[in-house]
C-alpha cells in the first residue's frame, strides 16, 4: 500500500504502508527532523522518496498502481501527482527499492486532486479542478515508448528518457455546472516528453 504524504511546512513524501512501521511524524517530516526527540526504542521507516516545495510544489496527492493495457511499459507504476505544480509522477518500486520515479508530464492549471482507474480497461484518470467551477476528470491516454536512465534529479527520482512521440489526455467528463452537458475533448503536449515536463494544453 503506497502512501502519500502531506508534510507540515517544507517535504511531501511517499511511504509504503507495512505492519508495524513508524513513518516518524511529528518527529520527522519526511526525511528531516522536524520536533521532539524519538525514544530509544523507536524504528524509523524512512520515506521512498521525498522533495522539497520548490518550483511550485506544495501538496503531494497520492494515486494508484498502473495496471492498464494501454501502457504496458508502466504496469506496476504507481502514479501520483503534486497539487500545485500539476506534475505527474511514475514510481516503480521492486520490493527493496525505488527503480523508477519519472515525470511524466505536467498539467499546472489542474489543481489535481485525485486518481482513479477506469474499470472497463484499467486507463489511469486524474480529477482537475482547476479553478472549482470548471473541473473535470481526465483520462492519461497515449502510447508510452520509454526507456528508463539513472540520472538522479532530487532524492529518490530516477529520470524517464523517452521517444519522441506526442502524448494526449483525454477529457472524459466536463461539469462546471449541474445544468451542463457532457462533453469529451482532447489535450496534445506541447513538446515531447523527455526527463523533464511537458505542458499540456486543453483545446
Amino acid at each position: 500500500l503506497y502512501l502519500g504524504h502531506v508534510g507540515q511546512n517544507l517535504i511531501e513524501w511517499l511511504d509504503i504502508v507495512t505492519k508495524g512501521a513508524n513513518c516518524g511524524w511529528n518527529f520527522y517530516e519526511g526525511d528531516q527532523t522536524y520536533a521532539g526527540t524519538p525514544p530509544t526504542n523507536f524504528i524509523f521507516t524512512h520515506p521512498l522518496i521525498e522533495y522539497s516545495h520548490t518550483s511550485s510544489r506544495v501538496c503531494i496527492i497520492g494515486g494508484n498502481v498502473c495496471r492498464g493495457t494501454r501502457w504496458p511499459a508502466l504496469n506496476g507504476s504507481y502514479l501520483y501527482a503534486d497539487f500545485g505544480s500539476g506534475e505527474v509522477w511514475a514510481l516503480q518500486h521492486n520490493g527493496t527499492n525505488v527503480t523508477q520515479n519519472s515525470v511524466l508530464f505536467t498539467n499546472s492549471s489542474a489543481h489535481i486532486s485525485c486518481f482513479g482507474i477506469d474499470p472497463s480497461n484499467g486507463d489511469p484518470l486524474y480529477a482537475a479542478i482547476q479553478s472549482g467551477d470548471n473541473s473535470i476528470i481526465q483520462r492519461i491516454v497515449g502510447p508510452i515508448p520509454f526507456r528508463f536512465s539513472t540520472a538522479s534529479n532530487f532524492r529518490g527520482q530516477i529520470s524517464l528518457s523517452a521517444a519522441r512521440t506526442a502524448r494526449t489526455t483525454e477529457i472524459i467528463l466536463f461539469s462546471p455546472a449541474p445544468t451542463s452537458r457532457h462533453r469529451r475533448q482532447t489535450g496534445r503536449v506541447l513538446r515531447p516528453i523527455h526527463s523533464t515536463p511537458a505542458a499540456i494544453s486543453i483545446s
